[in-house]
């Protein structure tokens, strides 16, 4: 039967992006608290 694989190929289509996602994911959380560790301290300086 012609086409009988198309749901099998989306469904390996879907998982290899669903982990691909979660890894992109888990990087940008990284990156972006690396960036707001790095950032200014606006209160630097203030008395407690």
């Amino acid at each position: 039967m012609p086409g009988s694989d198309t749901a099998l190929l989306l469904e390996l289509t879907e998982r290899a992006l669903d982990a691909a996602a979660g890894q992109v994911a888990a990087i940008v959380g990284m990156l972006w608290h690396l960036a707001v560790r790095a950032g200014r301290d606006e209160w630097q300086g203030t008395p407690d």
